[in-house]
């Protein structure tokens, strides 16, 4: 289906043809903003949607596939809001179908009912300690976040974080961003509940009800851009499908292809693993210096299905 089917306004820029399922599989070419975007405009969805309805794609639809860190969680909210009845965004709808239900905490746009005091601030990354742990972090992949100029830049670039001289991540550790509802970088909760959600989808979905169809659709094999798996953002072969990432060569996590979650920079990472029926999170507030494959949770991830 055409997102202008839901979305008319999202034709614009040349989008008319991007299907739902080649937005929420990353290869629609909006990883990144050309409007400058702070935490004003960010809490305001109908802002959002109109910035991103006027974007232009960064490459043709379909051609690639591109992590859309903080895109994603909008455009996917964009289309709940669209499509649902009640009108709802993503963490309304969140908070109404997965999280209550589940008995889960977890938050995008933290409630002023929360105490902040709870919240443990994530420790800063400066540029310098990036080069330090290129090995780590793939030489190429540091090149490519330091100059202003590359995908990757851009896409992590917007809202504007003080990378030089500054603390990265950590300048996100703000109220005014806790609000932000951004499903796609901005989710605060803790490892517990992250696994709860997984494990409820890794074992059938019987208590949200969800039916054999939509189970069957998020174990599914995800479809190959034209160009290939390369994403020019990550600089690795990265496989996407319906808002998360699959199993791939060198980002390899499960027991079967049809384990699908994320990973995060720093090391978090979290994932369903319907073979074992296994829902599975690690998270972190001391960055490591990897995309995947930081040994703490690795070792955590081998203890915990050694035991399966």
């Amino acid at each position: 289906m055409p997102v202008r089917e839901i979305w008319s306004e999202f034709a614009a820029a040349g989008k008319d043809q991007v299907t739902v399922r080649q937005l929420l599989s990353q290869q629609a070419g909006l990883c990144w903003i050309d409007t400058k975007l702070n935490a004003e405009v960010m809490q305001n969805p109908r802002a959002m949607a109109d910035i991103l309805a006027a974007q232009k794609p960064q490459w043709p639809i379909g051609e690639k596939n591109g992590n859309h860190a903080y895109t994603l969680g909008w455009l996917a909210s964009e289309l709940i809001f669209r499509s649902d009845p009640q009108h709802r965004s993503l963490g309304e709808f969140l908070r109404d179908e997965l999280t209550t239900p589940l008995e889960c905490e977890f938050y995008l746009g933290l409630p002023d009912t929360v105490d902040q005091a709870r919240i443990a601030e994530i420790e800063g990354i400066a540029p310098a300690s990036m080069l330090k742990h290129r090995k780590t972090l793939g030489a190429r992949r540091v090149l490519h976040m330091s100059l202003w100029w590359t995908m990757a830049a851009k896409t992590w670039g917007n809202p504007k974080l003080k990378m030089i001289g500054g603390r990265g991540p950590a300048d996100f550790n703000v109220p005014e961003y806790w609000r932000v509802e951004n499903g796609g970088s901005g989710g605060i909760s803790k490892a517990r509940s992250i696994a709860r959600l997984y494990g409820e989808f890794a074992t059938g979905g019987r208590i949200l009800n969800l039916s054999p169809a939509t189970m069957g659709r998020l174990q599914a094999p995800p479809s190959r851009p034209r160009n290939g798996w390369f994403d020019p953002i990550i600089q690795d072969e990265v496989r996407y499908s319906l808002c998360f990432e699959n199993p791939a060569p060198n980002n390899n996590f499960g027991t079967s292809e049809a384990a699908y979650g994320t990973f995060a920079i720093g090391g978090s990472y979290a994932f369903a693993d319907p073979a074992t029926g296994t829902g599975y999170s690690f998270v972190t507030r001391h960055p490591g210096y990897y995309v995947w494959g930081d040994p703490r949770e690795t070792r955590l991830r081998e203890a915990v299905f050694a035991v399966r």
